[in-house]
């Protein structure tokens, strides 16, 4: 899907909001966002997918920050060098 050429549709938006949320609309036209940011004011479905990434990015982020043993790291850090 190119997405400055196609119109939103609740079929193609879910895509967009997967790139919007990756920060992929960089370089894409202020046109384009706002009419994405307009699709999800009033699509309901397309407002769940992007609630629903939010939520699953902020459990995923947060599980991520925590410390691992000195011990654990160690041996995952050996594990590694061996591959390389």
């Amino acid at each position: 899907m190119e997405l400055n050429s196609q119109p939103l549709s609740c079929n193609v938006s879910s895509e967009d909001v997967y790139r919007m949320l990756d920060g992929y609309f960089e370089g894409v036209e202020q046109s384009r966002r706002q009419s994405l940011s307009s699709h999800l004011d009033s699509c309901d479905c397309c407002t769940e997918v992007l609630q629903f990434q939010l939520r699953l990015r902020s459990v995923i982020g947060s599980g991520c920050r925590e410390e691992l043993p000195d011990d654990v790291r160690r041996r995952v850090l050996d594990s590694l060098n061996k591959l390389l």
